[in-house]
């Protein structure tokens, strides 16, 4: 629900979690809080979780030893400074005060995919973190938030798109319905395994495949485009078909090999 919880005495835990837009929790102050793990805070546009302290203006310590994934946030009160301690990085989120160790990025420009919908698609709002489906502004990553597979049902445009180590699911653009994928910036696809089946993806920056990301190209069109400048295709790569129609560099990296079928 969303009244208010306290977090009272010295606790140690492994993830912290909570995802419920409006929510607010205060750290005791006289108290140490500690995360071995990860730290996921996830509002929403309208509704951001409010972190505070149970006595302020005396801070409550909080120390993360894992990684943060926090958005959507407005937090005070907050010692994120202790020894050993990771910053925390709260995106598309708010200062309210009185913190340490924490970074706040209010440009609403990074999404993450959450996989809080009832399905796996694209266009459903819940999927994403603020609950708000990527513009062609956003930056969107796929990460260890959720590795619920996910389908891309419509005509997909957005800056950079990252598909992380962390995240082990499977994008697939629908073969069903009227679907693409257009990447105004850079892919990097390190994780998980992005399906293009029939679908064409445009990329006007450049393709990094690295580590366990896995790139099934099905009968797909990947065009480069973009007037001048360079698009770098990194990694070993499979694709069916490879295409650019514009008057741009295309560098391959050396010592490893494009597989055209």
């Amino acid at each position: 629900t969303t009244a208010t919880s306290a977090v009272t005495g010295s606790n140690t835990f492994y993830n912290l979690t909570c995802t419920t837009p409006a929510k607010t929790i205060n750290f005791d102050s006289a108290g140490a809080q500690t995360i071995a793990g990860s730290l996921k805070l996830f509002g929403s546009v309208t509704d951001h979780i409010i972190v505070g302290a149970t006595t302020a203006p005396t801070k409550a310590a909080l120390t993360l030893n894992g990684t943060p994934d926090v958005y959507y946030v407005s937090a005070s009160y907050s010692d994120a400074s202790g020894l050993g301690g990771n910053q925390i990085t709260a995106y598309n989120s708010t200062n309210g005060g009185n913190n340490l160790n924490w970074v706040f990025n209010t440009a609403a420009d990074r999404v993450v995919w959450d996989g809080g919908g009832a399905n796996n698609n694209w266009s459903t709002a819940a999927n994403w973190s603020g609950d708000v489906v990527p513009a062609a502004t956003d930056n969107v990553y796929f990460t260890a938030a959720s590795s619920k597979n996910c389908t891309i049902d419509t005509l997909v445009t957005v800056n950079n798109l990252t598909i992380e180590n962390s995240y082990t699911g499977t994008i697939t653009i629908s073969a069903l319905v009227s679907s693409s994928l257009t990447i105004n910036g850079n892919l990097l696809l390190s994780g998980g395994t992005l399906d293009a089946q029939n679908r064409t993806i445009t990329v006007k920056g450049d393709w990094n495949r690295a580590g366990a990301g896995v790139f099934t190209c099905g009968t797909s069109t990947v065009e480069f485009t973009g007037i001048g400048g360079t698009s770098i295709i990194s990694g070993a790569n499979t694709f069916y078909n490879l295409t650019c129609r514009s008057a741009k560099a295309l560098n391959f990296t050396a010592g490893l090999t494009q597989a055209i079928t």
